[in-house]
């Protein structure tokens, strides 16, 4: 997929995104982490001391199945992020370029490069795209702190019966 700058410069490819994690995906034959569940986020009860031990682990597999896919996606949100980053600068050194033989001063010039509705388009683009990006790695850092909560307590749990069974005779 190839798009051309409104500037009428170089075919480049669509995004950076799927150049990178396309290749890479395909030579090592990754796919996107499948959630066993549909339209259904795991959400962390009040009380998991309440929860019996297969609830508890299921409940833990929820979690790790939903935070690996979060993280799959909040790697593809860090990319696109710097792909457009990346597409702001350079939209903004085109259009100083093309204003180059014009009149005006050098920062005149830049002013009117930045005000350009291209660089506009272009900064609007990336603080939706890190917006996203912050949005996810947020989320999965509430995604890990329930995981990490709930092996505590399946640790607490083996480590009781562990103890239990020392002391019966």
């Amino acid at each position: 997929m190839k798009r051309k700058r409104a500037s009428g410069g170089v075919d480049t490819p669509a995004s950076l995104a799927e150049l990178v994690s396309g290749q890479i995906e395909a030579k090592l034959k990754i796919t996107a982490p499948k959630l066993p569940f549909k339209d259904y986020v795991p959400e962390m009860p009040r009380d998991i001391t309440m929860l019996g031990d297969v609830e508890l682990s299921k409940l833990y597999g929820e979690f790790c199945a939903y935070a690996n896919h979060v993280a799959w996606h909040t790697a593809h949100f860090e990319v696109d992020h710097l792909e457009v980053e990346n597409d702001m600068k350079e939209t903004e050194t085109l259009e100083r370029l093309d204003l180059a033989g014009g009149e005006g001063t050098a920062a005149h010039k830049r002013d009117v490069a930045f005000m350009s509705e291209n660089a506009k388009r272009s900064r609007r683009l990336k603080l939706e795209k890190k917006a996203k990006y912050k949005i996810l790695g947020s989320r999965l850092t509430g995604l890990e702190r329930a995981i990490s909560t709930l092996s505590r307590e399946q640790t607490r749990r083996e480590k009781d019966h562990e103890r239990k069974q020392r002391l019966t005779p």
